[in-house]
């Protein structure tokens, strides 16, 4: 990269949020740009973090709305949506997949990001951002990381499929017709354009490397007192539960509403008299937990388990104080715990 761009790349570690916002950072940072990220600032519990912004000499926002941020900005550019833009993104699965625009800009000043970093860099006279287009930033990526030299727009778009749904005006076996194109992406590393992409890491091994085997980091459970909490409570998180019914409840932040499970050992239920489906109520140091009994299979005595969303932690996070909840939010703790009907 420094030999492609010209110039020395950082060796030095930057400053997170929390760091950019803190008081210590306020005296050294002296400007920022800051991308369609609110930081939170519709919270109000988040007033003191943000006063930060406010010991700033220059401060840049590109958003999509008049924010409470974007109010403290000296400039404001106007940025195009997720669903007005054309580039490609990768998710946490290492799938490389094209972004395509559903609408037209609603403002037809709107840019994206990846533009307007390029044009200021080159009015600041910066070499290596004459951009003409996104794919032109991914073919510079291929290029310089290796595990994306496979992957181009080109290839994206080859690599789709055809899928087929029945003519509904006569649905005969036969009768068939061109539907849309489904794009299932690339996944890294891809690392040329004869290379297939990597669905699984390290399917045929890994002859140029050997793996650290690291021990767990087993924390002791502090029991509170055996004849109260006498259960332990072991919590999950998942993304989706298809087989679960979901109630959205609308509103400025909308919030989850599901019958949450509670999973026990059939033996432990019969000992306290709680029927599979029963009302149940897990109740923790400071804390209670409540959802409906549910015997299954594998579960050892004396455990208690319910699966939440992380839909409800982004529920959670909205009222956080933490300015960078995402990277400070508390991992989820095995604590002791009694369960009781409710």
């Amino acid at each position: 990269m420094s030999k492609e761009w010209g110039s020395a790349v950082p060796s030095e570690k930057g400053l997170g949020l929390v760091e950019l916002l803190s008081s210590d950072s306020s005296q050294s940072v002296k400007a920022m740009y800051i991308v369609g990220d609110n930081a939170n600032s519709i919270n109000d519990d988040l007033d003191d973090p943000m006063k930060a912004l406010d010991s700033l000499e220059f401060l840049v926002v590109q958003d999509m709305f008049m924010t409470p941020l974007a109010e403290k900005a000296d400039v404001i550019l106007p940025r195009l949506a997720f669903s007005e833009k054309l580039g490609t993104y990768t998710n946490i699965e290492r799938r490389i997949q094209v972004l395509r625009p559903a609408i037209s800009p609603n403002n037809t000043h709107a840019k994206s990001e990846g533009w307007a970093i390029s044009e200021i860099a080159r009015t600041m006279g910066a070499y290596g951002f004459d951009f003409e287009s996104p794919d032109e930033i991914m073919q510079e990526m291929s290029q310089l990381m290796s595990i994306y030299g496979g992957v181009s727009y080109s290839r994206l778009e080859k690599e789709g499929r055809l899928i087929f749904t029945p003519d509904f005006s006569g649905p005969m076996p036969t009768q068939m017709l061109y539907s849309d194109k489904i794009y299932n992406g690339l996944h890294w590393p891809c690392t040329s354009d004869s290379a297939k992409d990597s669905p699984i890491l390290y399917s045929e091994g890994s002859p140029n490397q050997r793996f650290k085997i690291i021990a767990s980091n087993f924390q002791r459970i502090s029991i509170l007192d055996s004849s109260d909490y006498n259960f332990i409570f072991v919590p999950g998180r998942v993304l989706l539960q298809p087989d679960r019914e979901v109630n959205v409840i609308r509103g400025k932040n909308n919030r989850i509403d599901r019958q949450e499970i509670i999973e026990i050992h059939y033996k432990d239920a019969e000992m306290l008299r709680i029927v599979e489906g029963d009302d149940v109520e897990v109740q923790l140091a400071g804390a209670t937990v409540r959802g409906q009994a549910r015997f299954r299979e594998g579960i050892q005595r004396g455990i208690i388990s319910s699966t939440f969303l992380f839909g409800q932690l982004m529920v959670e996070v909205e009222s956080n104080t933490d300015p960078d909840p995402m990277r400070q939010v508390k991992g989820l703790a095995v604590v002791p715990a009694r369960l009781v009907k409710s």
